[in-house]
């Protein structure tokens, strides 16, 4: 049995027909599903890492197994970390949160009121909030984490309006507006004022 590094990732294990022989396999009983092909595999990997240094702890690994032609009934086996990174099976991929919805406030009190409220509520809803005080009026940010989500749309209509071009609100207020509270406003005023 000799190892030998294809790439810092990669190695091959060169298998002769005696060694085949004192490990009772060959490439013709070799299967996914047989117990004995994967019990050889393992030890195949157990002994790269010990005898070569090859560590795939971690990653995936990709195995490849083919016959020699060269010297006949030997065996090639290749192990190739594909990814040291975790596989993330059955989760969804990562969501940006929506863009910005300003809400705009008459007095203070609206805006404590809505935020008292509101967040008992929803606040698992709520990637991050602001509030910016311009002129008399107080505005409200909010980035909701999904962008269907309507409710917290209607709840802050109850207390506020939503003024007009959206878009074009949030860079207005970020340059010219006083900020008041500048990250989880929602958060702190419903702590600190409900």
């Amino acid at each position: 049995m000799t190892f030998q590094w294809i790439s810092p990732s990669k190695i091959k294990i060169q298998l002769s027909p005696q060694d085949l022989k004192n490990m009772d396999i060959s490439f013709q009983t070799l299967s996914c599903e047989s117990r004995q092909t994967k019990s050889f595999l393992l030890l195949l990997l157990a002994q790269a890492k010990s005898l070569a240094g090859f560590d795939a702890t971690g990653g995936r690994l990709l195995v490849e197994v083919y016959e020699e032609e060269a010297a006949q009934g030997a065996l090639a086996v290749y192990f190739t970390i594909v990814s040291k990174t975790p596989k993330r099976l059955k989760s969804k991929p990562l969501r940006s949160p929506c863009e910005a919805m300003v809400c705009a406030f008459d007095t203070l009190d609206n805006v404590i009121d809505a935020c008292v409220k509101l967040f008992p509520i929803c606040c698992h809803r709520i990637y991050k909030s602001a509030l910016y005080q311009y002129q008399s009026n107080y505005y409200l940010v909010v980035y909701k984490l999904c962008a269907d989500d309507t409710f917290i749309h209607a709840f802050l209509n109850e207390y506020g309006a939503f003024p007009a071009n959206q878009a074009a609100l949030l860079p207005f207020l970020e340059e010219h507006a006083r900020v008041v509270i500048g990250q989880n406003a929602i958060d702190k005023l419903a702590y600190y004022l409900s």
